[in-house]
């Protein structure tokens, strides 16, 4: 279903039953275009069952084999990527990427991957004080009783829109723009009801940041694309919003807040690492994987 309201020209869905098996695990889904398979992060529902599910090495292996014979079969691919999730989302990531490299695979990209580890944290005053001294500084400067922070209902299209639009404002400032369009996120919500969450703040009764969450396992929130625009705050209100979100994410026995990239080797970006940093972001690895035919 999420591929099929994919709104990339010229694409493919692929979907695989690996084994010949019927269960859950057992499918594959990914996307092709101009004779490449992409799997994995892409999107964050697209992560292989099997990668969830397995741990036991011949297990992963054998369903990566099956993989490749059945792309080979097809005929139609001249490359498989295959972008892993980091290493929180499932203990068989950093053995698949073993299996990956044993099989032929080649590392194409490495990017710095950033979340939030709550399971120190007992509640989001606990998170705030944690923080370092630059970010309580800001967080001084909010006044809780001004404060609005609300999850949107997915039939409440005019709030998704308004939020939609802060954050591509917020994008456009910086020299970009969001890849889809609003009425694909509505589609979106209403295609996959607890998997994709909206947030707002607001500060002094009026809008001033959004986020588009999914809900990437049942322990992650991921942060897919979130800011702020049009207000004439003398700070950002992006730390506080953190916070929130942290708060929603224990009161909801989340594990992780998951933020995603901030640099990748095409694309350092220190100022947001630092960003991340501030808010309380742990840096990992994530890592993308190519085989060429």
């Amino acid at each position: 279903m999420y591929q099929e309201l994919c709104e990339a020209s010229m694409v493919e869905v692929i979907q695989y039953k690996l084994f010949g098996g019927i269960e859950k695990q057992n499918h594959i889904f990914g996307l092709r275009k101009d004779c490449v398979d992409y799997y994995g992060i892409y999107a964050p529902f697209w992560i292989p069952n099997f990668v969830i599910q397995y741990s036991d090495f011949n297990k992963l292996e054998t369903s990566l084999i099956e993989l490749i014979n059945r792309t080979k079969d097809a005929r139609q691919t001249k490359k498989i990527v295959i972008r892993l999730p980091p290493y929180f989302y499932s203990k068989s990531i950093e053995i698949l990427s073993f299996i990956l490299e044993k099989n032929g695979f080649t590392i194409t990209n490495n990017a710095l991957w950033q979340m939030i580890d709550l399971k120190g944290y007992e509640s989001k005053l606990c998170y705030e004080a944690s923080l370092k001294h630059s970010a309580r500084k800001v967080l001084k400067k909010v006044n809780p009783q001004n404060i609005i922070f609300k999850e949107i209902e997915k039939v409440n299209h005019n709030e998704i829109i308004l939020a939609y639009d802060l954050i591509n404002q917020n994008r456009k400032s910086l020299g970009t723009e969001m890849k889809y369009s609003s009425s694909y996120l509505i589609d979106l919500m209403s295609n996959f009801e607890d998997q994709v969450k909206i947030f707002s703040i607001k500060i002094d009764s009026r809008l001033v940041a959004a986020a588009i969450c999914h809900k990437t396992k049942e322990n992650i929130l991921y942060v897919v694309s979130w800011g702020d625009y049009g207000h004439s705050l003398e700070y950002s209100p992006m730390y506080k919003f953190a916070s929130e979100l942290v708060g929603y994410c224990l009161e909801n026995n989340f594990d992780y807040l998951d933020f995603g990239v901030s640099s990748d080797k095409d694309n350092l970006n220190l100022n947001l690492l630092k960003f991340k940093q501030n808010i309380g972001c742990e840096t990992t690895l994530q890592k993308t994987y190519a085989l060429d035919f």
